[in-house]
């Protein structure tokens, strides 16, 4: 899966979300969006309810699937 963090301050410690999975940092750019590719068999609502306690309200995630498939209103 393919995870977008869009308004972080900082990276995300993958450390705190490793038990859903292998994680990759992919990217970011300057206007606090991070992507990562994660390795598991969870799927998009799992690795969502294993990001929110370490993330900030204000952090949005989108996740779209190595098939490329993005969810409805992604686009």
């Amino acid at each position: 899966m393919h995870v977008f963090l869009k308004n972080m301050a900082a990276p995300l410690e993958i450390e705190k979300v490793a038990s859903i999975g292998q994680w990759q940092y992919v990217g970011q750019d300057h206007r606090g969006m991070y992507w990562y590719d994660v390795r598991t068999l969870a799927s998009a609502s799992e690795i969502k309810q294993t990001l929110q306690p370490v993330l900030s309200r204000s952090v949005t995630v989108s996740i779209v699937s190595w098939l490329g498939l993005a969810p409805i209103g992604y686009l």
